[in-house]
């Protein structure tokens, strides 16, 4: 059962992430020219809440979270390795053009938090 629920999650999460990222319908919503913006709901999967990158990373940390709490059979140090992963990728990204970002730790901490409370590791 509770296999299901995190095979649910996970499902949702790339279903949403795939439906985010599908390429405009109509010609009309093409740029028309390099420098214009794109039309809004272009503009809302590129720089929202959900963006790709960010579902990306909550997704990550899911499935990291759930494995290092099999392994480990420990939810604390679970979710300090994932949120220690997390920050070294964003410490890292302060190097390049996309640079630190806040929210991108955030949706590490939501997906660590899910993991956490739908995984229960056996004693072994």
């Amino acid at each position: 059962r509770r296999l299901a629920l995190m095979l649910g999650a996970l499902a949702l999460m790339f279903t949403t992430a795939g439906a985010s990222v599908a390429a405009p319908a109509s010609a009309d919503s093409v740029m028309a020219s390099p420098r214009a913006f794109p039309p809004p709901t272009v503009r809302a999967w590129q720089v929202g809440l959900a963006r790709p990158d960010r579902l990306e990373h909550a997704g990550l940390s899911f499935t990291l979270a759930t494995a290092l709490v099999l392994t480990t059979r420990s939810r604390p140090s679970a979710g300090a390795l994932t949120l220690s992963a997390g920050l070294g990728k964003e410490l890292l990204d302060r190097r390049g053009p996309s640079g630190f970002d806040l929210i991108d730790l955030v949706a590490d901490a939501a997906g660590m938090m899910l993991a956490l409370t739908l995984v229960h590791a056996r004693p072994g």
